[in-house]
């Protein structure tokens, strides 16, 4: 098996389907599941169409003005159900930080305005 790094291009449209559980007034859970339409012929890596998955922690904070900030590390795993699989299916798996900021329009009703 040859381990040399490479670099290709990925194509990936990506629907989540992510709840989000608060854990008292500043931490909060998300996780779910992502349905992924691979849109580009990446070899080498293998087809990304199908069904995967999203976990993350964060903090967040809401100030009086209706603004809030949050700061969530996470990790998504594509193509866990693959919609075409192959003997070896590659398996995409991205970790990364989420910056952002939200507004209350209504009590029950909040707005991304950047992440």
């Amino acid at each position: 098996m040859d381990d040399t790094p490479y670099e290709t291009t990925l194509y990936l449209f990506t629907l989540p389907l992510i709840v989000k559980m608060n854990l008292g007034r500043l931490f909060f859970l998300n996780g779910g599941a992502l349905l992924n339409v691979d849109t580009g012929l990446s070899d080498p890596v293998d087809n990304q169409s199908g069904i995967g998955a999203m976990l993350g922690i964060g903090l967040g904070y809401e100030f009086n003005s209706g603004i809030s900030l949050y700061l969530n590390p996470y990790m998504k795993a594509h193509s866990l159900v693959p919609f075409m699989p192959d003997m070896y299916q590659h398996h995409l798996v991205v970790t990364g930080i989420q910056l952002g900021l939200t507004y209350r329009l209504h009590r029950s009703m909040k707005a991304c305005l950047f992440s």
